[in-house]
């Protein structure tokens, strides 16, 4: 009953959103760009509205609720508005490789039915919703225009986050590894510093980790040949400054590897001699990499060994794996109460996506991640041409996030933007850009 009393609200506003638009559903192609670009940037504003602090300080502050709300039901009115278009213009849609995502996000509901601890979570949901948007909308929208909404959110997070930095330096920071912090959100007792820097910038997002990702993104998109702006290096110059001042080792390595990626495709296009010696600069950084972790490896925080707790968190979960098998523990795994009992309040998920996918959804939640995954792949790969390899480099971004974080484990923020961009790019017609 809470269930379903949670979700009508959202539900009968979006109908009635939907019922309105309907009325100029035959003319839609520019009405909807409006209404997903504003989706793009409520998601945006509701990100930074939960931020403004490590915990989301940002919550304290009159209106952020309205700004949620907002999102959600813009969420929700997208598909619907765009499947009753289809349905008035008599339209076929293929889903393709968003059939993926909408399959992850089915199988983990249906593994809620049966897991150890049965239930339902609204966010099971976003995942399909997700795809939906993505597959209809871009029936009718440039898939570009939306691409340029969502960089221009994320580098518009990115440049709050620098000026906030500027304007409030000790609201602006912070050590969210430290466990203790004063009234004022200053970290108290942190010693250690991960590049000199004794403290992570967070800016308008609200954890170090989630900003990193935000200007990893950000300097990625502008890869694809269709996004780049005028100006693009001081563009670029912001989000490199973004990721490297949140100290995100994560997306450190994510960035790097992407962008490896991207070059090892450039330089296959390229003459043998120029080739050759593209080749051996790309050896001669990876050996400076490799050089540089072992200089560095003695130095290393020893909790850094066990990724800051994380490999403990994988134990704890692939236990409720193993205690179900088919269906894992359900979608309460790591939510306040169950992180509690546990003894791990800091914990909100088990930082990983495979482990993740186990522990909350077993044997089906890794079948949806294989199918997501799959077609994800397959269709960056026959974008990577048409995009200038961003497809490529955006795809190992969330792979390789996704070995300390959890991705597919979105809500109504930034990783459903992030999300959105990487199917965007990825899914572009081999033939040409849209």
């Amino acid at each position: 009953m809470n269930t379903v009393l949670t979700l009508l609200p959202p539900l009968a506003l979006a109908l009635g959103a939907a019922g309105l638009l309907a009325r100029i559903a035959p003319r839609m192609e520019g009405r909807a760009r409006v209404v997903l670009t504003v989706m793009v940037w409520a998601f945006a504003a509701f990100t930074a509205a939960l931020g403004f602090g490590v915990g989301g300080v940002g919550a304290q502050f009159p209106g952020w609720q309205a700004i949620g709300q907002a999102a959600k039901i813009l969420f929700y009115a997208a598909p619907v508005v765009l499947l009753i278009t289809h349905y008035v213009r008599r339209q076929s849609v293929s889903i393709a490789a968003w059939g993926g995502l909408a399959a992850y996000g089915l199988l983990l509901i249906l593994a809620g039915q049966v897991a150890t601890v049965p239930g339902y979570s609204e966010a099971l949901l976003y995942p399909v919703l997700l795809a939906l948007t993505g597959a209809l909308a871009v029936q009718y929208v440039r898939r570009t225009v939306l691409l340029r909404a969502i960089r221009g959110a994320l580098l518009a997070l990115c440049v709050g986050s620098l000026v906030y930095l500027v304007a409030a330096p000790a609201l602006a920071t912070s050590n969210p590894d430290a466990l203790l912090y004063t009234a004022g959100y200053a970290p108290v007792g942190y010693t250690n510093s991960t590049i000199g820097l004794s403290l992570r910038l967070h800016g308008l997002a609200s954890h170090p980790n989630t900003l990193g990702y935000i200007a990893a993104a950000a300097m990625l998109l502008g890869l694809h040949p269709a996004l780049r702006y005028r100006r693009e290096w001081a563009w670029q110059g912001v989000a490199l400054a973004a990721l490297f001042l949140s100290q995100s080792k994560t997306m450190w390595v994510a960035a790097a590897v992407a962008l490896a990626f991207r070059a090892a495709l450039q330089v296959g296009t390229l003459p043998p001699i120029k080739r050759a010696l593209s080749h051996v600069a790309l050896l001669g950084a990876a050996g400076a990499g490799v050089l540089a972790v072992a200089l560095l490896g003695s130095n290393i925080d020893p909790g850094d060994i066990t990724l800051t707790g994380r490999t403990t968190l994988w134990q704890v979960t692939l236990g409720e794996w193993t205690a179900n098998p088919l269906a894992g523990y359900g979608p309460q795994l790591w939510d306040d109460a169950y992180r509690t009992a546990q003894g791990y309040a800091w914990a909100g998920q088990a930082h990983n996506q495979v482990v993740q996918a186990l522990g909350q959804a077993g044997y089906l939640g890794l079948l949806g991640l294989l199918l997501l995954l799959a077609g994800l792949f397959r269709a960056a790969w026959l974008s990577r041409v048409a995009t200038g390899g961003a497809s490529l480099a955006l795809v190992a971004l969330l792979v390789v996030r996704g070995v300390s974080e959890t991705p597919l484990r979105f809500g109504l923020d930034v990783g459903a933007l992030v999300l959105l961009a990487v199917y965007l790019v990825a899914t572009t017609p081999s033939t040409q850009s849209q």
